[in-house]
């Protein structure tokens, strides 16, 4: 068999290569929904050619085999192959070899700019498609975001490409089940947030099994509490939200991916039951679509950030990366036994057969994040909106609070490149010490920063008084001041 193989991409290729003697490309192409969606999605991103390289050796197949396959008696391979994808003209199989041969940097750069990442394709009867790193999509004028996502180094005989992304895989039911998947996704981005550890998802399923009863593999899938097990034998903690009435939801979700922090969804889906998935990024649009989340229907509020994002952008095993989730007003809600949402979830990947929509519910919000960060989002809520008590209500419009927690460095460079810092002020923060983690709460106008105020996450709970403010608006800086006076 050769080392590998070019192909122009399509969609039969794809599933192709996909297949096995334990999978049939018919299979795939007809049964196998991730695959499908994977193949429309590469499309999407301008795919034009696609390398098959054989005789893989993937490091989480790898242990997965050593702990379930290999004791099988069907006879289950432990190489796998690594399927390339690539954009522009589609070379052939010498010009391919002579940019591999050729020494230099101009080769490497030729091949980084087509490529688009790769999928691991795992020789089962079902789960086929294996870790997956893909570009996103694009940005559409900074309308989509993906800060939960890290630089991939990925070897291509011998040639070191890079692909920012978040890795993804179908769940295996032997081994992980939709919550081992979503944190195994997760903890890619974490290790490199927090040095922590990136296990495998065997080795997740192992040890989320340890807290109850029962044989671990093959998996029945993880309770929530066992998801929380498993992020703390990995060094983390589990910040947990529980959706509700009076929560901001998407404010909460953007307050921390903004740092590059992922956030795993619980979510009930009727007719169906419990899932987790994995948010990496979101879409900002120009036009507010959650009026409830700082004011949750009062008037004269100042709302938060997070109103204006209409999608969240997730890893769902049971769909593929990068997959779209709306986020909807909530409709009238005549039923007084549910609990009232803020926020309704919509994906038409989970309608009924006949094609209506089925109920979606977030039923917790779950943030593996270091032991460090002691202050959570809730508590810079309240000090905002207890703030924005002492705006008069010809004040407020236009207002807007950005919340977001962050690592200081990462803050100082970038308050820097700020047109709207006032140099003193900017010195000041420059070169005073904070603490590795903050919390800002940035009070942006249509003409610019009115104030920032910073706060430590790293204080203990309850003492999120403010360390720094800084004020781009000297008028209003001496109103609030007269108004806290009296």
């Amino acid at each position: 068999m050769p080392a590998y193989e070019l192909f122009a991409f399509t969609e039969e290729f794809f599933f192709n290569a996909l297949s096995s003697k334990h999978c049939s490309p018919e299979f795939i192409s007809q049964h196998n929904a991730i695959a499908q969606y994977i193949a429309r999605y590469l499309g999407a991103i301008g795919t034009t050619y696609m390398l098959i390289e054989h005789d893989y050796v993937d490091a989480d197949y790898l242990d997965d085999h050593s702990v379930f396959y290999v004791k099988c008696f069907q006879h289950y391979t432990n190489r796998t192959k690594r399927l390339h994808f690539f954009a522009g003209p589609v070379p052939s199989n010498e010009e391919f070899e002579r940019l591999v041969t050729t020494a230099g940097e101009d080769s490497r750069h030729q091949l980084q700019e087509a490529y688009l990442g790769f999928v691991v394709a795992r020789p089962l009867p079902a789960a086929v498609v294996g870790r997956t790193v893909l570009r996103t999509y694009p940005d559409d004028h900074a309308r989509r975001q993906y800060p939960a996502t890290k630089n991939y180094k990925v070897n291509l005989f011998g040639i070191r490409l890079n692909v920012c992304s978040l890795a993804f895989q179908q769940q295996d039911r032997a081994l992980a089940a939709c919550a081992t998947v979503a944190l195994w996704s997760c903890f890619h981005k974490t290790s490199e947030l927090y040095s922590t550890t990136s296990p495998t998802p065997g080795s997740i399923t192992r040890t989320a099994s340890i807290v109850v009863s029962g044989r671990p593999i093959p998996s029945q899938g993880l309770e929530f509490h066992q998801m929380c097990e498993a992020v703390r034998a990995v060094g983390l903690d589990p910040e947990v939200y529980k959706p509700q009435y009076g929560l901001p939801f998407a404010s909460l979700i953007y307050s921390y991916l903004k740092m590059g922090q992922p956030v795993i969804l619980g979510i009930h889906i009727e007719g169906v039951g419990a899932h987790a998935i994995t948010v990496s990024g979101y879409s900002m649009t120009t036009t507010r679509s959650l009026a409830l989340e700082a004011g949750f229907g009062q008037q004269q509020v100042i709302p938060f950030k997070g109103e204006w994002i209409n999608e969240l952008y997730v890893h769902d095993d049971q769909t593929g990366p990068f997959a779209r989730l709306a986020l909807n007003e909530p409709e009238d809600q005549p039923d007084p036994n549910k609990p009232k949402e803020t926020v309704k979830l919509v994906c038409d990947r989970w309608a009924h057969p006949d094609g209506t929509s089925r109920d979606i519910r977030a039923f917790a919000v779950l943030i593996p994040t270091t032991s460090t960060i002691r202050i959570g989002f809730t508590d810079i809520a309240e000090f905002a909106k207890k703030f924005s008590a002492l705006f008069m209500a010809n004040e407020i419009a236009g207002l807007v609070w950005d919340i977001y927690i962050s690592e200081s460095n990462s803050y100082k460079a970038d308050i820097r490149e700020r047109p709207d810092s006032e140099v003193p002020s900017l010195k000041n923060v420059l070169f005073m010490t904070h603490p590795r983690y903050i919390w800002v709460s940035r009070l942006d106008s249509p003409t610019g920063m009115k104030l920032e105020v910073l706060h430590d996450a790293t204080n203990v709970h309850g003492a999120i008084a403010a360390y720094v403010i800084r004020w781009g608006d000297a008028n209003l800086r001496t109103a609030l001041r007269e108004r806290l006076e009296q």
